[in-house]
């Protein structure tokens, strides 16, 4: 490393380089003017490709208010939004679903900072679950979004997909039939509690922010999707996470 370089701008840029999110730079009116290498492999287009582009032109239309608003309460706020969901067209001309959080930046750079993921198959095996029990066990088992069937009320775990099990270290036989809290999952009774009644509250969980514990005790921060299920004439809850611990490192640095 050269004498004069900083080695916090050199550690940043090697985060940007490798994350799996994406990374993107505009200006006030939606211009891009930077794109981290994530992009290219999770929605085709080369960085050099989307610079000087307008970033509505690829959001669908129905989806362009929503994201226009998010934007203006950013400015209104000075700061950050929650994510949105958004629709976003690949390269291939297919729609895909992105998860996006947006931040207000002053001083050297005057825009925002998005950071993007794409999160169609988690969409995907929500629709599969409203629709047959074959569409969602197959989805079920490929997504790559961290889920589990559990029973509401006692955490008692009835199935994991390879995910979740990638995802937290325990393997399946390990947890089905423990409970939440006999595996620690939540690092303690009182998130369960506040997970499960914003669940019952609700009767369903849209981008909760929460976090999840491993079998090696590491903390891994989660947005996290939950439906009722119905097995044989009873109510099951269906819980499915996006693990945004590097969004949230991301934002740190920021």
């Amino acid at each position: 490393m050269p004498d004069n370089e900083d080695p916090s701008s050199s550690l940043y840029k090697t985060l940007v380089d490798n994350v799996r999110d994406v990374i993107t730079l505009m200006d006030e009116n939606g211009v891009i003017n930077f794109q981290s290498p994530s992009f290219e492999k999770q929605f085709g287009y080369t960085a050099d490709e989307l610079i000087g582009t307008n970033i509505f032109e690829l959001i669908h239309k129905e989806d362009v208010p929503i994201a226009l608003e998010a934007i203006e309460k950013v400015i209104q706020v000075n700061g950050d939004y929650p994510p949105l969901i958004l629709r976003f067209l690949h390269k291939d001309k297919t729609w895909k679903f992105i998860e996006v959080a947006g931040q207000l930046l002053k001083g050297e750079y005057s825009g925002f900072v998005l950071i993007t993921r794409d999160i169609t198959e988690q969409q995907e095996i929500m629709s599969a679950l409203r629709l047959s029990e074959g569409s969602f066990q197959a989805a079920f088992n490929a997504t790559s979004a961290i889920s589990a069937i559990t029973v509401p009320d006692t955490g008692k775990f009835l199935d994991v997909n390879k995910s979740w099990v990638e995802s937290l270290g325990w393997s399946a036989e390990e947890a089905i039939g423990k409970t939440a809290n006999e595996l620690n999952i939540w690092g303690g009774t009182e998130e369960r509690n506040r997970v499960i009644s914003e669940f019952q509250d609700k009767g369903r969980l849209r981008q909760f922010k929460s976090a999840l514990y491993t079998k090696s005790g590491e903390r891994r921060v989660v947005l996290l999707d939950a439906e009722y299920l119905l097995v044989e004439d009873d109510s099951k809850m269906f819980i499915s996470g996006i693990d945004i611990t590097e969004w949230e490192h991301i934002e740190e640095q920021l």
